[in-house]
């Protein structure tokens, strides 16, 4: 099991030394900073120190096991899973549906682990889905790097589009509706513009 600390009413970084004397390990993740500690399954009973300690002080305090932990072979189980539209490892990314090869195709945690180390709210989405790890290959997603650079640890309205965006055949139902209206609006367009602008031109003009 592990532990961290956040930043909640107060920052985090005020109570430093004394969560470093708890045994506790500064880290960052991007501009976000946080102390975490490993607990063994044995004294999980001191758990309930640090949860005092955390409301005490108005500090976010989570308690997670392992899963929630990135692993190292993430990329590996996904490749395996997945080989790009129809077996050409040419995939599209999630999150803007641009056509991206595999050797500059990363893979994005749908609910980023920081978010899944940190809060309790993006472990509930897992466990809503039936996932009970982070590194589950439903929760992993084809993406460019510039939208895995604009996520990063973002959520909200991103988690939506990282599954939703995942299946190919959901991205072509999407593209196609967009055509498709796309088309509507060009035709609506052009009857308003031909009925309106047109025949009042000709109209004009027949006149002198």
């Amino acid at each position: 099991m592990k532990i961290t600390v956040t930043s909640g009413f107060f920052p985090v970084w005020l109570f430093g030394r004394r969560l470093k004397k708890m045994g506790f390990k500064k880290n960052k993740h991007g501009m976000h900073c946080y102390w975490q500690r490993h607990l063994d399954d044995d004294k999980i009973d001191r758990a309930k120190d640090f949860r005092k300690f955390c409301r005490c002080h108005l500090l976010r305090f989570t308690l997670f096991d392992d899963s929630m932990e990135r692993s190292t072979n993430y990329r590996s189980v996904f490749l395996k899973r997945y080989n790009g539209l129809f077996g050409t490892g040419i995939y599209l990314c999630a999150y803007c549906h641009s056509p991206v090869r595999r050797s500059k195709m990363t893979v994005d945690h749908v609910v980023s682990v920081y978010n899944a180390r940190t809060n309790e709210h993006y472990r509930n989405i897992l466990k809503r889905l039936s996932m009970h790890n982070v590194n589950d290959v439903r929760n992993l997603a084809p993406s460019c790097q510039k939208c895995n650079s604009r996520k990063s640890s973002n959520g909200g309205f991103w988690i939506f589009r990282g599954y939703f965006g995942k299946s190919a055949l959901r991205v072509l139902l999407l593209e196609t509706i967009e055509l498709i209206f796309g088309a509507f609006l060009f035709r609506f367009l052009y009857v308003f513009l031909y009925n309106n602008v047109y025949m009042l031109l000709a109209s004009t003009l027949l006149k002198y």
